[in-house]
C-alpha cells in the first residue's frame, strides 16, 4: 500500500474524531510537519522510510487503527523520492508540563501564600496591641475617680461614729431612764454622720470638721448618759418600781419588754451582759434565745426551762 493512501485513511479517521494535528504532535511527540507529509503522502516532508515507517505506526495506534499488513506492503526502499535528514523532530516540551518547573512553580505559590498571610497576622497583632495599650489609659482614671468619689467621703466619719454606738446598746443596760436616754442619745448619733457628710467635702475648712469627732467618739461611753444627775428627775416624775427583773445573759440574746403603760424596750446582750428593768404591774417579756440567759426577779430566781435557740414570751410576775 502506498504512503498517500495510508495518510488518507489515517487523516480521514482523525476528522472522524474530530482531532487537530497540534493536538497530536504534542501528544505523539511527532513533528507537525511529519504528520502532515504522512497524511498528504508527501515524502519530501519525512525523514528515512525506516523512521517514517515507525511515525505511521505511532500514529495509527494513537488513532485506535491496526496497519501491520499496510505496513508490511509499505517498502522502505520503493520510492526514490527525497528524504529530509532529520529523522525525528521532537516537540517541544511545555515549561509546565517539565517536572522541576512544576515543583519550582508550586514552591513559589508556597512561598508567597505564606509571605501573605505572615504579613496579616504581623499587621492583625499590630492593629489589636495599638488599640488596646490605647483604650485601656482612658479607663483607667475613670475607675480611679469613681472609687475616690465613693471612699473619700465617708469613710474619716462613719468609722468612730459606730465604734461610739455598739458599746453603748451592748453594756450600758441599766435602769429604765438610762435605756430611755439611750434611745434620745441614738438618733443624735445618727444623726452626726449625716452633717459630717455635708460639711466634710467642704474645700474651705475641711480639717476643723474632721478632728472634733474623734475625740468625742473615742469615749467608750458617754459621761452624760451616766452621771447620777438626771436620775433624781426620773424619781420625782415616775412613781416607785413595784418589780425589778435582772436578765443575766450566758449566750448572745435579744429581748423585747413591753410594760404596762405601753412602754417598749429592746435590748441585745452579749455574753456575760446584764439588763436590769424596772417595771409596776406586769411585764410581757419576750426573749429571742431563753436558753441563753438567766433571769432573777425581785432577787429570787426565776426558772426558764428553755432551750438554747428557743424563743420565749413571758407575762410577770
Amino acid at each position: 500500500m502506498e504512503l498517500r493512501e495510508i495518510g488518507t485513511m489515517l487523516r480521514e479517521e482523525r476528522e472522524r474524531r474530530g482531532l487537530v494535528l497540534e493536538d497530536i504532535a504534542q501528544q505523539t511527540r511527532i513533528s507537525l510537519s511529519s504528520l502532515q507529509g504522512i497524511e498528504s503522502g508527501s515524502s519530501e516532508l519525512l525523514p528515512h522510510p525506516v523512521y517514517a515507517k515507525g511515525f505511521i505506526k505511532v500514529y495509527a495506534q494513537f488513532l485506535g487503527m491496526d496497519l501491520s499488513e499496510a505496513l508490511s506492503d509499505f517498502a522502505t526502499g520503493a520510492t526514490g523520492g527525497q528524504y529530509r535528514p532529520v529523522y525525528r523532530q521532537a516537540v517541544p516540551e511545555r515549561e509546565d508540563d517539565h517536572p522541576e518547573v512544576r515543583s519550582l512553580r508550586t514552591g513559589n505559590r508556597l512561598s508567597v501564600t505564606a509571605f501573605a498571610l505572615l504579613v496579616v497576622a504581623a499587621g492583625a497583632t499590630y492593629w489589636y496591641f495599638s488599640h488596646t495599650a490605647g483604650s485601656a489609659p482612658a479607663t483607667r482614671p475613670a475607675e480611679s475617680q469613681e472609687l475616690a468619689t465613693q471612699l473619700v467621703p465617708t469613710a474619716p466619719v462613719d468609722a468612730p461614729t459606730e465604734s461610739a454606738v455598739e458599746p453603748e446598746a451592748v453594756v450600758s443596760v441599766g435602769s429604765e431612764s438610762t435605756a430611755a436616754q439611750l434611745d434620745e442619745a441614738a438618733p443624735a448619733a445618727a444623726v452626726e454622720p449625716s452633717v459630717a457628710a455635708i460639711v466634710q467635702p467642704e474645700p474651705v475648712q475641711p480639717a476643723p470638721v474632721e478632728t472634733p469627732k474623734p475625740a468625742t467618739s473615742s469615749q467608750p461611753v458617754q459621761a452624760p448618759l451616766a452621771s447620777p444627775a438626771p436620775q433624781p428627775r426620773a424619781a420625782e416624775d415616775q412613781p416607785a418600781a413595784s418589780s425589778i427583773l435582772v436578765v443575766q445573759a450566758r449566750e448572745t440574746c435579744w429581748l423585747q419588754a413591753t410594760h404596762a403603760d405601753g412602754t417598749v424596750r429592746e435590748y441585745m446582750l452579749q455574753p456575760g451582759g446584764r439588763a436590769r428593768l424596772n417595771f409596776n404591774g406586769s411585764l410581757n417579756l419576750m426573749l429571742g434565745n431563753a436558753g441563753g440567759v438567766d433571769l432573777v426577779l425581785n432577787g429570787q430566781p426565776y426558772a426558764l426551762n428553755a432551750q438554747p435557740g428557743q424563743v420565749r414570751r413571758l407575762t410577770l410576775p
